[in-house]
Order: C-alpha cells, then structure tokens, then sequence
C-alpha cells in the first residue's frame, strides 16, 4: 500500500494520521525535529510569503508535506496557535484548464467558510474565470471579436474583491492559512507556469504563506520549456524563479541509515512471530 500520500489513504488510516502525523515506528530519525523548526520558523514569518520545500524525485517530498500539514493543524508550542493548512496536489488536477479554479475551490472546502462569505468568494471566483476565458476566446477567434475584449477597470475591481473577501477569510482562520502546493514539478510546463502566476496575482496576500513542494532545478527547465528561452535560470538575483520564491528549505534525502532505522522499528519482537506465521502458512 503507497501511503506517500496520506490524503490518498481511507478515512480511518487518514484519522490515525491526523491524530499522529509521524508515529515512531515509520517516520525517519529527525523528522518529527525537522517539522518542529519548520513549523516555528513559519509560525514567526511575515506574509505574503512563498518558500520552497525543496527535494529532488524520491526523497520524501510528499510523504514529509502531507503529514506536516496534519502537524500544524494540531501542533502548538509555547503559546502559539494552530495553523490552518490548505493541501493541494496540483499534479492531480492539471487537467482543469485554470489553475485558479483548483486553488479557490480547494480553499473554500478546506476553510469551509459561512455561508455568505462562501458564496461571495464563489461568485467573484466566478467572474474572474469568466473574464480568462473571454480573453482566451478572443485569441483564438480573433481580435475582430470586439465585445469579447476583457474590460481592464472591471478586472481590476473583480481582483481587489477577490484578494478582499479572501483576506477576509483568511483573518477568520487566526489571521494566516499555510497554502500547501504538491507535485507542480509533474504537471505540464503551460500549467506549472500558469500556477505560478496565479499565486503570485490572486493569492499574494497578508495571511497568506505558500509552500512549494519542488525542485527549482525542474522548475528552471518548465518555464525554459514554456518560454523557449532560458529566462528561468535559479542561481542569478533576476532569474524568472525568483519573482515568485522568497526562500527555500531543504528536505534531505534518504540516507543508508534511515532505512536501517525503518527496518528495525518494523521488525520487532511483536511483528516477527506474526511474520513467522505468515511464512508457515504458504
């Protein structure tokens, strides 16, 4: 059973990982430290904010990010309140054409807002994606399409609304909401790119701090992918990259000794006899 993901998991595995995020007998030595330090230095930072957990294929990314969304919902330290966490796999849903779409609605039903609120939010939503899909129409018919044009003063106020109402939501969570972007590396470089983007225009907000789940190296060779062009390169101040990430963090791989220590937690005194069973049963 893949339990990477535990948002992928039944509701009962997914309750006893809500109750403990990174049990002993499975999570890696310094994990539950790592989420500890990670969980402060989010806690004390400013927002708007946009970080990279960063980690190439394989080393954990999403196994670490899904628990430690569980973490700051349920951990407090000296005084501190719990953080509400929004957890998106983005991967999973490239196939919607905006990523604006997944991302609103994925913050409505994990903030589960008031009615009224909820519907404000939706209905401006809704205008937003209305204006995106007449400009997109426009291009592909053509600029003769006149009452097509978007109406620049309108969108305008439709994003002040949206970045209002959202804050407003956001100030009924504790005043911040930890925005948790997954697997953004796998999804197509047109996508990847516009999610970017999104985050950057309709979600960069006070309250706000996002989490990307990546690696900028990949990310660097989507938008080259995208652009056509190597804009995107990581290492320099004015790089593409940069005008979305304020820092990063380091998830380290896996090493020799954790899979000692995983084993070992694994085969105990009470697991064997059970495995002994299962062998004499073939």
């Amino acid at each position: 059973m893949d339990i990477s993901n535990i948002y992928n998991l039944d509701e009962e595995l997914l309750e006893q990982y809500k109750e403990d995020p990174f049990p002993d007998n499975e999570a890696r030595p310094g994990m539950k430290e790592f989420a500890q330090r990670f969980k402060i230095e989010i806690t004390h930072l400013p927002t708007p904010y946009v970080m990279v957990l960063e980690g190439g294929y394989g080393v954990g990314k999403t196994y670490f990010i899904t628990r430690f969304s569980e973490y700051l919902k349920k951990e407090r330290f000296k005084g501190d309140t719990a953080l509400k966490t929004v957890y998106i796999n983005l991967w999973e849903n490239d196939y919607v054409e905006n990523p604006f779409s997944t991302i609103t609605s994925q913050i409505l039903y994990s903030l589960n807002p008031a009615k009224e609120l909820q519907d404000s939010i939706t209905k401006t939503a809704i205008q937003i994606v209305n204006n995106m899909l007449k400009f997109s129409v426009k291009n592909f018919l053509g600029a003769e399409i006149g009452n097509l044009l978007p109406n620049p003063k309108q969108d305008k106020e439709d994003l002040k609304n949206f970045k209002a109402l959202l804050k407003k939501l956001v100030d009924k969570n504790d005043g911040k909401v930890v925005l948790i972007i997954d697997e953004i590396d796998r999804c197509r470089p047109d996508y990847a790119v516009k999610a970017l983007e999104t985050i950057k225009h309709f979600f960069d907000i006070e309250g706000i701090f996002v989490i990307l789940a990546t690696k900028l190296d990949f990310m660097n060779s989507i938008c080259e992918a995208y652009y056509g062009h190597p804009n995107c390169e990581v290492n320099i101040g004015e790089g593409y990259i940069q005008k979305f990430v304020q820092s990063k963090k380091i998830l380290n791989p896996v090493r020799s000794n954790d899979y000692l220590f995983i084993v070992q937690k694994l085969l105990n005194k009470d697991t064997l006899p059970v495995m002994k069973t299962m062998h004499q049963g073939y």
